[in-house]
């Protein structure tokens, strides 16, 4: 199921981050379908501010997110 997230890749409107902390993809399509975070394993002390950066990135391409 990742695999196929990560073929967003491939389309240059498609925002992925992908590293050993998060997974998530921001496409700025209306359903949160497609504006996922898949996987978070967060220091926690880091989880308050990378949780704010990832819903401000939505919100700036009127993105909503699925957790």
């Amino acid at each position: 199921m990742l695999a196929r997230y990560l073929l967003y890749r491939l389309c240059p409107e498609v925002e992925v981050h992908d590293d050993p902390d998060m997974l998530w993809t921001l496409s700025g399509l209306g359903h949160a379908s497609f504006n996922t975070v898949h996987r978070a394993q967060l220091p926690p002390g880091d989880c308050d501010r990378v949780i704010a950066e990832v819903t401000r990135r939505g919100r700036l391409k009127g993105a909503p997110l699925l957790w």
